[in-house]
């Protein structure tokens, strides 16, 4: 499952994925090295997407592959996190 991460203003992770919509509060994840750079990870993947969501149809389908390790990417750095909890 592809995972993208969006920080919201209330110190919110929100979720989108498969078209379903969630949110994970930040404060509720542990206070670690990974977590923080999860936060970086999942930034990058934020803007890229918001890049991408505005390429032409040619572009996305170039991009698609870029735009999917991004997910992955935010996904992977989530699961660490989770993990890195004392």
């Amino acid at each position: 499952m592809k995972i993208l991460f969006s920080l919201a203003a209330c110190f919110c992770l929100f979720l989108s994925s498969c078209g379903k919509t969630r949110y994970i509060e930040v404060n509720k994840l542990p206070d670690t090295y990974q977590c923080a750079h999860m936060e970086e990870i999942c930034k990058e993947a934020r803007e890229f997407e918001s890049k991408y969501s505005q390429m032409s149809e040619e572009e996305k389908e170039e991009f698609k592959t870029l735009r999917d390790t991004y997910r992955d990417q935010c996904n992977t750095a989530l699961e660490q996190c989770k993990k890195s909890a004392p």
